[in-house]
């Protein structure tokens, strides 16, 4: 715990700043599954900081490797942030209605660790792409019980189904700046 609470500081932060804002969750010390799980809160947010212990040897004595000094690389410390109503309305007008939200702290590009709260977009489906879609989905599948009952000779092999999702809506990822409000918006693609 003590070797975790230095990594972080070391990143930037004060002791004091440390003591004010981050709380100790969990410790698990088992072979081969070390880590530390620390609270972090600042005014209306708060996330969960996990620090993963590995080691490696140096004149026959241990030496700790925290995982949490890549995973913030530097730090400061943050003090104002902006209202969670304010970031909420930010991530609406970034991506629309959205679904997961979770606040982090994490590294972000060249720059200082950042406090974010991330988001996806809901899909807009119109009443008239839901009964398109019903009807290919009953279509498609009383085709594959077709095709299974005339190859039952084919028992053995796996057969691959199409998805049948190639024209479902994109989905969008927001992440708001919590400190500065800004967004960064991308397009969640996912492939067979």
């Amino acid at each position: 715990m003590t070797g975790s609470r230095r990594a972080i500081v070391q990143t930037g932060i004060s002791e004091a700043y440390f003591d004010q804002h981050f709380t100790l969750v969990n410790i698990v010390n088992k072979p081969g599954d070390r880590r530390i799980v620390w609270k972090f809160r600042v005014n209306e947010y708060e996330t969960f900081v996990g620090d993963v212990l590995g080691f490696y040897t140096k004149d026959g004595k241990r030496v700790d490797i925290h995982s949490v000094a890549t995973t913030l690389h530097t730090t400061t410390e943050i003090t104002k942030t902006i209202s969670r109503k304010s970031a909420i309305q930010k991530m609406q007008r970034c991506i629309g209605k959205f679904a997961n939200p979770s606040v982090e702290y994490r590294k972000s590009g060249e720059g200082p660790a950042e406090l974010v709260f991330s988001a996806e977009s809901i899909p807009k489906i119109s009443r008239k792409e839901t009964e398109a879609r019903r009807e290919r989905e009953e279509r498609e599948a009383r085709e594959a019980r077709e095709r299974a009952a005339k190859s039952k000779t084919r028992k053995d092999m796996d057969q691959i189904e199409n998805e049948g999702d190639d024209d479902r809506p994109p989905i969008f990822t927001g992440s708001i700046n919590l400190q500065t409000g800004k967004c960064v918006k991308g397009q969640l693609i996912s492939t067979p």
